[in-house]
């Protein structure tokens, strides 16, 4: 059991209360592959959850006004459709143009890609398929 649980603080980098020995150590190598499946598994249940649980355009909606109403201004639907119209542009160029500096506007762009609805690329960020079709959702 502690060879698991080494493992878990391999792969996840969450601190598990566990004094390993050399042992555990060499036995967790063994439980790479399970423990990662586990944790691969628990990815896509996120997943399943951001698209079956508040993927209806109506549930996103209130998500997003809801993020806008806790801000000093709104802000989600800016980003979106700036991103839409300016993928793979520097952070910082995309922050001027907001009006906001760069590590506060990277942070709304965390917050929007933790829904599905952006995705970021080695220079910038782009759309996901999920935010694509949200902003088309909306124009129609």
């Amino acid at each position: 059991m502690k060879a698991v649980l080494v493992a878990t603080t391999f792969l996840t980098r969450v601190h598990v209360p566990v004094t390993p020995g050399a042992v555990d150590v060499g036995g967790a190598t063994r439980w790479f592959p399970l423990v990662g499946g586990a944790l691969g598994g628990a990815g896509a249940l996120v997943a399943w959850a951001l698209t079956e649980l508040i993927g209806s355009p109506a549930a996103l909606t209130a998500t997003l006004d809801r993020m806008d109403r806790a801000a000093d201004r709104p802000w989600t639907r800016q980003v979106l459709e700036q991103i839409g119209r300016r993928p793979g542009v520097v952070s910082t160029e995309l922050a001027a143009e907001a009006g906001e500096d760069r590590a506060h506007y990277k942070l709304r762009v965390r917050r929007l890609k933790a829904l599905g609805l952006t995705e970021s690329l080695e220079v910038g960020y782009r759309l996901s398929p999920r935010g694509r079709a949200y902003l088309a959702a909306r124009q129609s």
